[in-house]
This record gives C-alpha cells, sequence and structure tokens, in this order.
C-alpha cells in the first residue's frame, strides 16, 4: 500500500497468505511485475525488474493510482464524520444488526447441530462394541476343543 500511494511500480514475490491475490490484483492494475517463488532465480528477478524499471507503464500506472487515492471524493475523516453524524441522525437501525445478535445461545454455538451428531457418533459406537463383544463371543464358543483326559 506505501509503494502505490507513493506511486511507485512493484515487483513481487508473493509467498504465503494473500500475497497471491494482492500481486494479481497489482498486475492487473499494471503497477506490478510479479515473480513465481517456484520460478525464482537470478535471472528471473534480474529480468522482472528490468521489465519494471524499463517499461514506462508501469510507472504510469502507479502515479495514476497513487493521484487517485490522494484525491479521493471522501477523505477517511469525512467518512467518519458522515457515519457519525448519520448515526446520530437516525439512531439503531434493525437492517444494520447482525443476524448473530438475534440467534439463541443453542444456535449461536451451533448446539442444535452438534449434540444431535455427538449423539449419533456415541450410537454408532455403541452399537459396534456390542457387535464386536457378540462376534468375539461366537468366535470363542465355536472354538473350544473339549479335552477327554482319562487318568489311570
Amino acid at each position: 500500500m506505501e509503494a502505490v500511494h507513493q506511486g511507485v511500480p512493484l515487483l513481487c514475490v508473493p509467498l504465503f497468505g494473500d500475497q497471491k491475490h494482492n500481486a494479481r490484483k497489482a498486475v492487473k492494475r499494471n503497477i506490478a511485475v510479479c515473480v513465481d517463488k517456484s520460478d525464482l532465480s537470478p535471472e528471473t528477478l534480474k529480468n522482472a525488474l528490468g521489465k519494471v524499471l524499463r517499461n514506462t507503464l508501469y510507472r504510469k500506472s502507479s502515479e495514476r493510482l497513487s493521484e487517485m487515492i490522494r484525491h479521493k471524493s471522501f477523505s477517511s475523516r469525512e467518512r467518519l464524520l458522515r457515519h457519525v453524524d448519520f448515526a446520530l441522525k437516525f439512531g439503531p437501525i434493525d437492517s444494520f444488526d447482525i443476524a448473530a445478535n438475534n440467534l439463541s445461545f443453542v444456535q449461536y454455538y451451533l448446539l442444535d447441530i452438534i449434540i444431535p451428531l455427538l449423539l449419533l457418533i456415541a450410537l454408532i459406537g455403541i452399537l459396534l462394541l456390542r457387535f464386536l463383544t457378540y462376534v468375539t463371543r461366537r468366535v470363542l464358543q465355536q472354538s473350544k476343543i473339549k479335552f477327554n483326559w482319562k487318568i489311570a
């Protein structure tokens, strides 16, 4: 954001998180060249840097975007004052409320979903345990060998 505010073109090497998304946006606006980290080598870095420095499109696009940011229709302070004025004039508005404010404790913490799932898992576990004990007993009963020991 600082580079955009100053009107400087970018050389992006996204590593993790939202950096790929931000780099794609910068490339789309013609203010950056992006190099994938898997393709990173001295040669690709040199070519990308040369492209950014030699091509005036990136400089012009960066300066234009910087100018747009500096001359936006409302500054942050003006927007804050407008929102505060709106809130003072109209008070709390139901349509601006978050739907989660109206949920019960059970719905908010998804207990109406979690508890039945836990009960189902417990029931399946109990049935599986009973089935295994039944099968184990049947196998053990059939495998008993009777010996007739006669002691003389």
